[in-house]
């Protein structure tokens, strides 16, 4: 099974810029001392951030992964399982799940099938497949948990499938999946976002988040985003 669903799942790499915040920095006698005017802010360019994604549609080259790995990226490339790597564009975004469709311009791309998540029963037997820490076509395997987990205050969306499978930082963005290889969910995060597994992870059901892929990639949503053009990966001053 997981021969079949790996291909399926990418490695989604960001790079991107923005203001550098600090309350120390905010201390106007601190700002005195450095010589930092009040209309001068440092921006930090060159943040790389790393997770998961899943091919959804392989003639299209679309992939889900999560909003929040995308959103602000002034550059966005996918690595597939075979070791390609390409340059993605953002299709578009959906803020209260968290969710975000990018698409490649690539060739023999293997897609995950839909399951319906609806059927699903606690103690089923499920897996998931991302890239924890970097570490590209990680699989864990668990069962469901938990269904229609709310409260966790993480998104709007309240609808979670929890599980015991092994999600760590990097898995966001990836693929839950049954023991037929379905994808029954997208890899959400774990309750504590600043450590490691806890044995309590949740994903986004499959039919939640085939309902926003429909809507984010149907001709009146898809937008063309050109990146920006990206710094030297150091810090520098701008004024407002």
């Amino acid at each position: 099974m997981l021969e079949r669903v790996q291909p399926a799942v990418v490695s989604i790499r960001t790079v991107s810029s923005g203001i550098f915040r600090s309350e120390m920095l905010e201390d106007p006698n601190v700002r005195k001392v450095l010589g930092l005017p009040d209309e001068v802010f440092i921006i930090q360019t060159g943040a790389t951030a790393t997770g998961s994604g899943v091919i959804i549609n392989g003639e299209g080259g679309y992939i889900i992964t999560s909003r929040h790995l995308v959103a602000d990226a002034d550059d966005v490339s996918v690595t597939l399982a075979d070791g390609r790597v390409f340059h993605a564009d953002r299709v578009g975004e959906d803020a209260p799940t968290d969710l975000a469709v990018i698409r490649i311009d690539a060739s023999k791309l293997a897609a995950l099938q839909w399951g319906n998540s609806s059927e699903l029963k606690v103690g089923e037997f499920v897996a998931a497949i991302g890239s924890p820490f970097g570490l590209a076509q990680t699989a864990t395997f668990g069962i469901v948990s938990g269904l229609g987990r709310a409260g966790l205050g993480a998104d709007e969306y309240q609808d979670y499938i929890q599980t015991d499978a092994a999600i760590n930082p990097g898995n966001s963005g990836g693929a839950l999946v049954n023991v037929s290889g379905e994808l029954i969910g997208i890899a959400r995060g774990i309750a504590a976002p600043d450590q490691t597994s806890t044995g309590i992870g949740f994903a986004i059901p499959s039919n939640i988040v085939a309902k926003i892929v429909r809507e984010l990639i149907s001709p009146r949503r898809i937008q063309a985003r050109l990146a920006r053009p990206l710094g030297d990966g150091r810090s520098g001053c701008a004024r407002r």
